[in-house]
């Protein structure tokens, strides 16, 4: 993204804003593609940017949707049940019914407990649908089950007449730096479709696996060395003796890279030997994983660039907090109120992981950019203390807050669906 796009972007639209790069998108998951090899398939972790959905659906295998909320994107982009994996840790029966009372084809299906197989299985049989599930193993925290009931739960299923165990689920944590980690996890779980099939001669078809590749955030990390951490999967996929479809659930490594945050300096000030600059942003809207009080610097800019002289300031947002520090020691040429600060690698997770509602501050706009299309705005910023607000007849439909209230439904709707950009 280069700092004229950056600085139009500012220019045009009111800040704070998230800026997303389609064709840095587009490029990076083609390049993970290109590693990963033909044999395995990628699923995005939709979780990561829901508003990057739309760009990836003809890109990827599979999108992964860990709500109702995020199921109800993908279908609203066009994307097709069977595209879609439904996963996450709660799934409440009226939601479920709801997909398979209306839906005539079904998405794959993550079963995270006894409880959830059930379930599907009870729908499955009142609705008479085929539908395929993924048991999810645990990894030692609150997600999945242990291997003792995944096998039981297996074994349960082979009678159903419309249920299908498909394959395992299994995800470890995120930002792992150990590639042999990795490979260990993917023999683990080749090791259990071996048991699987050496005692019951069950065949499973797929293996969902999240890797939870590092991205570095910060500067002076160690770089991750992508190529080197896909070439030793594909080779470990290789060399395993399950045969089926494997699947890397990837999020942040798909997206980091293409997200900006802007946001523009509004007062300068002096409280000691220290120097603050204030930001019309804060960290309710810019996350990055691993960051304690704005301790580590990430990669920014700041526009215009000067060449002239410049000092160490601590940037501040815009919350009543002292906890909302961006970064702590950045340099900043001859800064002036009206400088707008770019922090880069903000794709993945910032966008909706801030705590957003925090002293009713707007929602930020987001843009996107494609060299064939320019800047496209597809959500103005956003009131939120219109959310406090008590309802009226009329304004809520099934607990859903009607899109035509000034300042709540955005009115932006890209056309084409999932192919519009």
């Amino acid at each position: 993204m280069t700092d004229a796009i950056l600085q139009e972007a500012a220019k045009q639209y009111k800040t704070p804003f998230y800026l997303f790069d389609i064709d840095e998108l587009i490029q990076n998951v083609e390049r993970i593609r290109k590693l990963s090899g033909e044999d395995i398939n990628i699923c995005y972790a939709m979780k990561a940017n829901p508003f990057l959905v739309a760009a990836l659906a003809d890109r990827v295998n599979r999108i992964e949707a860990c709500s109702a909320g995020e199921y109800d994107i993908c279908r609203n982009q066009g994307i097709k049940p069977e595209k879609i994996i439904l996963s996450g840790v709660l799934k409440k029966k009226e939601e479920l019914e709801q997909i398979f009372r209306k839906e005539m084809t079904l998405p794959v299906v993550t079963a995270e407990s006894k409880e959830q197989f059930l379930l599907i299985s009870e729908l499955a049989q009142k609705y008479e649908k085929n539908i395929r599930v993924l048991l999810r193993l645990t990894s030692g925290n609150q997600f999945g089950m242990e291997l003792s009931l995944v096998e039981e739960l297996l074994i349960e299923s082979l009678d159903h007449p419309y249920l299908k165990i498909a394959g395992l689920h299994y995800f470890s944590g995120t930002q792992k730096t150990d590639v042999s980690l990795m490979t260990h996890e993917l023999l683990y779980l080749n090791g259990i479709y071996k048991e699987f099939k050496n005692r019951y001669g069950i065949e499973l078809d797929e293996m969902e696996y999240g890797p939870g590749m590092f991205v570095e955030y910060f500067q002076k990390q160690k770089e991750w060395e992508v190529e080197a951490a896909f070439q030793k999967l594909r080779m470990c996929a290789k060399n395993m003796s399950f045969k089926g479809t494997i699947t890397l659930e990837l999020g942040r490594s798909l997206t980091a890279t293409c997200g900006y945050y802007v946001t523009t300096i509004q007062e300068l000030k002096q409280n000691g030997n220290a120097s603050y600059a204030i930001v019309d942003g804060g960290i309710h809207q810019m996350h990055y994983d691993g960051q304690i009080m704005g301790m580590k610097l990430p990669f920014y800019r700041q526009l215009p660039r000067k060449s002239c002289e410049g000092a160490y300031w601590n940037v501040c947002g815009a919350l009543c907090t002292v906890n909302d520090v961006l970064a702590k020691n950045m340099w900043l040429n001859e800064v002036q109120r009206g400088d707008v600060l770019v922090f880069e690698k903000m794709g993945a997770y910032s966008i909706t992981e801030g705590m957003a509602l925090f002293l009713s501050r707007e929602l930020p706009g987001i843009l996107v950019f494609r060299k064939t299309a320019g800047l496209i705005q597809f959500r103005p910023s956003l009131l939120t203390s219109l959310f406090y607000k008590p309802f009226l007849e009329g304004e809520m439909t099934d607990g859903r807050i009607n899109e035509n209230i000034a300042g709540v439904g955005t009115g932006c709707k890209l056309q084409g669906g999932a192919s519009s950009y």
